[in-house]
């Protein structure tokens, strides 16, 4: 049984574990995990909804191999980390290792309130890049964010991607996340290193451009993109297809300018 709690004490409840969670990797360590995905910009401040999981990019897999055990939050509420196994991240030609963990918290009774997925990315090269041109996390301590533009390119080196056996993804929250990005007031989006992240990620695993995507989304997206515009869980959330080409448009003319403008809504040249 899982306890009903609200959003606010989940996403307080989730910060914690990820701050336990690089506590005892050291988190003012040189090779301290970076914080990355959609809550990393939930950090900065630039998402609208509560991250069901948590991705960190590590140089190696040595430290977080041995991150499995119980963990005290508070007085009254415990997270036990457990080792899921390996995964891919890019299942192509040049894979980028990783490992995942399950985090489960419980009260003091031993019920159990929540669990968030943890994915360590063990890539080298990334996590060199990143700690050069990261920002710094909500917590007391150097807990380092990948930079904004490097989780806005693989979020839309994701959308782009398509599955090993040909199928549509699933990614309609990644282009959900990129539009709230576009209209956050919050980020600051350089445009040379929004390119230099894609290019990144294109050299480990190639995906199609935008003009290769037909003439717009998948049309798989519209029932789930529906349901997210019904729940209003997001700030003025477009139609489908609207969202889809503002996307597109910003990635497509960021050579125009060197800033993002969300009040614009397009590139501009830096003041």
């Amino acid at each position: 049984m899982t306890l009903e709690i609200s959003d606010t004490l989940l996403e307080k409840m989730r910060l914690d574990v990820l701050a336990t969670v690089l506590q005892s990797l050291g988190l003012g360590c040189l090779d301290a995990p970076i914080v990355s995905g959609s809550m990393g910009l939930q950090m900065m401040g630039g998402l609208y909804r509560l991250p069901n999981d948590i991705d960190c990019i590590s140089p190696s897999g040595e430290s977080v191999r041995q991150l499995e055990g119980v963990y005290q939050l508070t007085r009254d509420r415990t997270v036990e980390l457990k080792r899921l196994g390996a995964i891919p991240f890019n299942p192509g030609k040049r894979v980028i290792p990783g490992v995942s963990f399950i985090a489960i918290i419980a009260n003091g009774r031993g019920q159990k309130i929540d669990k968030v997925l943890i994915d360590f990315q063990l890539h080298a090269e990334k996590y060199e890049l990143a700690a050069a041109d990261g920002a710094e996390g909500r917590f007391t301590g150097e807990v380092r964010l990948a930079p904004v533009e490097a989780i806005l390119a693989d979020k839309c080196h994701a959308l782009l991607r398509k599955r090993r056996d040909g199928r549509t993804n699933t990614r309609w929250m990644d282009l959900a996340d990129l539009h709230c990005s576009m209209t956050s007031q919050t980020l600051q989006i350089r445009a040379d290193a929004l390119t230099s992240w894609f290019d990144l990620a294109q050299r480990y695993l190639p995906v199609q451009d935008w003009v290769d995507h037909g003439d717009g989304p998948p049309r798989e997206w519209l029932g789930p993109w529906r349901k997210l515009q019904a729940v209003n869980i997001t700030r003025d959330l477009p139609s489908l297809d609207d969202c889809w080409w503002s996307v597109r448009d910003f990635f497509d003319t960021r050579l125009d300018g060197t800033v993002w403008s969300a009040t614009l809504g397009r590139w501009e040249a830096e003041c």
